[in-house]
């Protein structure tokens, strides 16, 4: 069976595909020959993945008694987490359910458009796990030994922005006391998200009732959770988690120094993020959630005071509809 085949996907407005929003595109395929198809399917589907290992030793401590609910390799132990599953199923063919179609000698095309659910996590790889989708696009003939063919593409995934929840500034506050002298501040953060086109801006307002001098340190920080799925764990006590903690470095800016016993209004600028960093939600392996962290740099012998205002990144959605030609 000689097929030629093409699955195209039109560029949405924002260049990017967002939960919430339909993904248009068209197959196109040849046939050299005429052909009997059992079916011809067009599958949205979802791949997910992650894995480490743990020192033996340091595992095993946990536990008041031997490990028995998990295999031992060498002197580690591994844990695997997985998350399959096909989002949506097209089948091309107009036909009903236990009959063939023959295709004649040429050219097909078969438009499609698949609505991307807003609970669908985003796109995502790290070293530990990804999260990947894909268009599998499958010709199956009639008959138990008649070869199948397979074709497939990938696509990134974006999470979409609820504005109406974070979209406001946030403010916060937070005081230190250093013996009998006390240090306030208050701040708003301009948006609770982030995305790839837009930077932030957070304020200050800094009352400084202490001999000591300082700076207002502000950072973006992700925690990432990863959880195995060992079918052969049935004991949800024994289930395991790996949680990552990182600095985006580029977003790490500090103020001008708070001079001693004085009143200052001040501002950092955060730059936008690069389009690796995404919230992750809905996934039972992985999750990736952001926050902006405001540290108080104090001085030796005093010890530094922070806050963690929780923030979204992902992509705002124009209520306009537009696609480019498909590519």
């Amino acid at each position: 069976m000689g097929i030629k085949t093409e699955i195209l996907v039109q560029i949405p407005k924002e260049r990017k595909h967002i939960t919430g929003e339909h993904i248009k595109g068209i197959v196109k395929f040849q046939l050299d020959k005429e052909t009997v198809f059992k079916s011809i399917s067009l599958s949205f589907v979802q791949k997910s993945y992650c894995s480490w290992v743990e020192n033996a030793h340091i595992y095993e401590k946990r536990f008041l008694s031997p490990v028995r609910h998990r295999p031992k390799i060498g002197n580690i132990y591994r844990f695997d987490g997985q998350e399959n599953k096909v989002i949506e199923k097209i089948d091309f063919l107009n036909k009903e359910a236990n009959e063939n179609v023959k295709l004649s000698l040429g050219s097909y095309a078969y438009p499609f458009e698949i609505f991307i659910p807003e609970n669908l996590p985003p796109s995502i790889k790290t070293n530990i796990g990804f999260i990947k989708y894909y268009f599998v696009l499958k010709f199956e003939k009639p008959g138990l030994f008649n070869w199948n063919k397979t074709f497939r593409t990938q696509l990134s995934i974006y999470p979409r922005v609820d504005t109406s929840v974070v979209g406001e500034p946030v403010t916060f506050k937070f005081d230190k006391t250093l013996i009998q002298q006390q240090i306030s501040v208050t701040g708003e953060l301009e948006k609770g998200f982030f995305n790839s086109s837009q930077e932030r801006r957070i304020t200050f307002a800094v009352t400084n009732n202490s001999d000591v001098t300082f700076t207002l340190k502000t950072e973006l920080v992700s925690n990432t959770k990863y959880t195995d799925t060992d079918p052969g764990i049935s004991d949800l006590k024994f289930e395991e988690t790996k949680t990552v903690e990182e600095v985006v470095d580029y977003c790490t800016v500090k103020t001008p120094i708070v001079p001693d016993n004085s009143v200052a209004n001040m501002f950092n600028i955060l730059p936008p993020v690069t389009p690796e960093h995404l919230t992750v939600r809905h996934s039972k392996i992985i999750s990736k959630e952001y926050k902006v962290r405001v540290t108080l740099m104090l001085p030796i012998p005093y010890a530094n005071e922070s806050i963690d205002i929780p923030v979204f990144i992902g992509e705002e959605v124009s209520d306009e509809e537009y696609y480019e030609e498909i590519c």
